[in-house]
């Protein structure tokens, strides 16, 4: 993300790498913010704010990357037994078929575990979302306080012209 928001700030084209990063990172317009924290000269703060975020999102995706890879080997190795003969016990095959039968409980266990990671990095990736709304809400609370005390201080400054 710095190299990034070096390369934003310097007009320099993005690797095809960082522009795979940027495009990876679907829930957050993770380019928008770093471009928006280099205008105002911010961008360690956005940086600082945003890489959890955007770290549990690439694991989550890593996570449905891997369920849907488990689903595939998954249904072709159960059509593969069914192909072989696996519920006729008299197959010449029925040895290959209780091997398979064997790897394909292991990749079920396989899959439930990832499931169960996938929900738990949602969770974590929703409080930290949660997180960094309140921060930005906060955020945006002393700047209207701030600002509120401003124009309050300069309608006293022109009182007292």
């Amino acid at each position: 993300m710095q190299t990034i928001a070096t390369k934003i700030r310097t007009r320099a084209a993005l690797t095809a790498e960082e522009r795979q990063f940027v495009a990876n990172v679907k829930t957050l317009p993770i380019y928008r913010m770093l471009e928006w924290g280099v205008r105002e000269g911010v961008e360690d703060a956005v940086i600082g704010d945003t890489d959890e975020l955007v770290a549990l999102t690439l694991a989550y995706q890593m996570l449905n990357d891997l369920t849907r890879s488990i689903d595939f080997a998954l249904s072709n190795a159960e059509r593969g037994t069914s192909a072989a003969g696996a519920a006729d016990a008299g197959n010449a095959n029925i040895c290959q078929t209780r091997i398979l039968t064997k790897g394909i409980e292991q990749l079920r266990d396989l899959r439930e575990e990832v499931l169960r990671q996938r929900a738990q990095m949602r969770q974590s990736y929703m409080a930290a979302l949660n997180q960094a709304n309140l921060s930005a809400n906060y955020a945006g609370l002393v700047r209207q306080r701030d600002r509120d005390a401003r124009d309050a201080a300069g309608a006293a400054a022109n009182r007292n012209r």
